[in-house]
């Protein structure tokens, strides 16, 4: 009585705005929608567009390297420097080079030489030698160029360079960085974003299908590993509606890009009588991925993309209708699920459980596919022993040769200090088979811009021919956190 109208009653809280306050986002920079939309773009450059740039550039920074790209890949120098060193060690050296020309077969280098006699007296000579590419390798591009100076570098034992080589101003393209202000421990993260990770990982399938040597040294099995923290299976950041929104995106970039007819699967239950089940982030995703948005319904984008009727399971009512000349279709993981119309297959984070392997369906489903492109998103397929004798020495070795028979196509995790999880963000790792086909580490380094707002940067670290052991990873970190 006698109170002012509304006394007593709590103000309405935005919980999505308190979750941002909470998250610290609103002082955060945005990320460049253009830079998300066109990074993964080609260069296109040719060698001899950026010859001299090239030159300048690799006798600005890397005269020592160029000096030791002679030592290496020059046989008769090579020769000439094992044989004065062995007598004795360092007379024989060359403390750097100049680059004077670039082609498709190699470099053309003036070489700065000191040997050393026996009396220490040092003669100095300097000459022009010719170094190919390793393997008899050639290039007609700017960034088959970069790659393989990189690989001559890591050859040289300096990994800490290739870098800089990588990062090299206008020359090559910028695939293979990773856009500012993703903040990617903010979850769920910005739409935009989500659809960065879509792009990028349909645009290495899409490479890798058109791969007609990956796939026939593969016979059809390749693997992708998407792992911010929403597709991340190990953490409890993990979101299904991510998943199939990548997975949808894939299978609607083979089906109707590639006009190839993909069959999505998932993983049924596994054991046997009462110890059935199957993993709790599969656990109800076929539902959910039947019942998504495909825009298949008359009229739709994609009218009858899907093959099968999508059916309410408790009514049995038909929500759409499905076309048998379609090109997308589901089912659980098992040979019997394999048709010969089927062109792509895509396997979603098939893993084992405590007393159930996947193995067996799994193994069984590709030896019927036979050969015909098989993509595994995110797999687990590491053993999982259990009392019950599941998954025990026998058979571990056939286990263990069929999981490495997949070849990575795409790769991206988040690197993290220590034994911590999920926080800090220290770095990254990524490699993708269409822009960027080695494997970078990135430094996640955060700045403040002169607005104020809080923002991030990943710098490259260094690059490496297959992927980088934890061991390697954390060498390459050391030097940058004790700076």
């Amino acid at each position: 009585p006698g109170g002012g109208e509304g006394e007593g009653v709590e103000p309405q809280i935005d919980i999505r705005e308190k979750v941002k306050s909470m998250q610290g986002s609103a002082n955060r920079a945005k990320v460049d929608l253009d830079e998300l939309l066109h990074q993964s773009e080609l260069s296109g450059q040719s060698l001899r567009q950026v010859e001299k740039a090239v030159a300048a550039f690799m006798n600005r920074q890397h005269a020592a390297a160029l000096g030791d790209f002679v030592l290496t890949f020059n046989a008769d120098v090579s020769a000439r420097a094992s044989k004065a060193n062995a007598f004795m060690n360092g007379s024989f050296r060359i403390p750097q080079g100049t680059l004077l020309a670039v082609d498709n077969k190699g470099l053309t280098i003036e070489a700065t030489i000191e040997q050393t006699g026996f009396f220490g007296n040092t003669k100095t000579e300097v000459e022009t030698y010719r170094v190919e590419y390793p393997d008899g390798a050639t290039c007609e591009d700017a960034d088959t160029f970069k790659t393989l100076v990189m690989r001559m570098l890591r050859e040289c034992n300096r990994l800490e360079e290739t870098s800089n080589v990588l990062d090299m101003p206008d020359v090559g393209s910028r695939g293979w960085r990773i856009p500012n202000n993703l903040f990617l421990n903010q979850v769920p993260c910005d739409p935009s974003i989500r659809d960065w990770f879509y792009r990028d990982a349909c645009d290495a399938v899409q490479v890798a299908l058109n791969d007609a040597d990956l796939l026939k040294e593969t016979n059809g099995r390749i693997k992708m590993e998407v792992l911010p923290p929403e597709l991340n299976p190990e953490m409890d950041t993990f979101r299904v509606g991510t998943m199939l929104e990548l997975v949808r995106e894939l299978a609607i970039r083979i089906a109707v890009v590639e006009g190839k007819r993909v069959k999505v699967c998932i993983q049924g239950s596994l054991g046997e009588g009462f110890f059935t089940g199957m993993p709790l982030m599969l656990s109800g995703m076929r539902r959910v991925l039947e019942g998504m948005d495909w825009q298949s319904q008359p009229g739709d984008m994609y009218e009858g993309i899907l093959i099968d009727d999508v059916v309410n399971r408790r009514t049995g009512q038909v929500f759409t209708k499905g076309n048998p000349e379609g090109k997308v279709a589901f089912a659980e993981v098992g040979s019997q699920h394999v048709d010969d119309r089927d062109e792509v297959f895509i396997i979603i984070a098939p893993q084992s459980m405590i007393g159930a392997s996947v193995y067996e369906p799994l193994s069984e489903m590709v030896q019927e596919i036979n050969g015909r492109p098989t993509i595994l998103i995110n797999p687990r397929l590491q053993d999982r022993p259990s009392s019950g004798g599941v998954m025990r020495l026998s058979g571990r070795a056939e286990r263990i040769a069929f999981a490495e028979s997949f070849k990575d196509i795409y790769h991206f995790r988040l690197l993290y200090k220590g034994s911590t999880f999920m926080f800090p963000i220290k770095g990254a790792l990524r490699m993708s088979c269409a822009n960027s086909k080695f494997w970078t580490v990135f430094q996640r380094q955060p700045f403040t811009q002169a607005d104020g707002k809080e923002a991030e940067a990943y710098a490259p670290l260094a690059t490496f021919e297959s992927e980088p052991s934890p061991q390697q990873i954390t060498d390459i970190m050391k030097p940058v956190a004790t700076a």
